[in-house]
């Protein structure tokens, strides 16, 4: 008989034991899955936070006046991206008498620039051509010889420079570096830093 009960005391014993490490196990597994939780939802907060301010990033505009032989004539608010070619749609597109070949449809444009359509058989007079020229944007990274001789103070030889710049050291990266050109000082890029671009 007390064989059996000690048998009966250690049997339960055991079992105690076996509970407790149970309980154990399952606490350490309760915990650990917890904080695994706790951590996935600090990463989506933060993702949320990082899509929000993308979200709200305002993207500039620019205003263009677009005149001559459009449909509808004025000043429109645009994209900064936004091209001479994009600037004629949104004035209702070319009239039955102009002349498409007049402007550059493919140009970028810039705040505060005019595109001006000439009529059909319009003579090309040198005030002409110099109001259009002074509305050309150029962009100095792809501009051939021609293009940037069509910048003020710009001639053959300055032009030669910035193409013999641009391809010893590679492309512009802003439109203030073109003042590392032999010849361009100070005085030039004041003339000629609202017409420039470098993408």
């Amino acid at each position: 008989m007390r064989k059996i009960k000690l048998w009966d005391d250690k049997r339960k014993l055991i079992t105690a034991m076996l509970a407790v490490s149970c309980l154990v196990l399952f606490g350490v597994w309760y915990l650990i899955n917890r904080r695994a939780g706790d951590t996935v939802e600090v990463h989506t907060f933060n993702i949320l936070n990082v899509d929000s301010r993308g979200d709200s990033t305002v993207i500039k505009a620019i205003k263009v006046h677009v005149a001559g032989e459009v449909r509808s004539p004025g000043v429109y608010e645009m994209a900064a991206d936004a091209r001479v070619e994009d600037a004629v749609d949104i004035a209702g597109g070319f009239t039955d008498e102009a002349d498409e070949s007049s402007v550059n449809m493919a140009a970028y444009m810039k705040d505060g620039q005019q595109v001006l359509v000439r009529h059909i058989g319009e003579k090309n007079t040198a005030a002409n051509k110099k109001a259009q020229n002074e509305n050309l944007i150029i962009n100095i990274n792809t501009a051939a010889r021609e293009e940037l001789t069509l910048l003020p103070g710009v001639g053959e030889v300055i032009a030669d420079s910035i193409i013999i710049y641009r391809e010893d050291k590679g492309e512009f990266v802003s439109v203030e570096e073109i003042k590392n050109v032999p010849r361009i000082g100070e005085s030039l890029y004041s003339q000629i830093k609202n017409r420039i671009v470098v993408d």
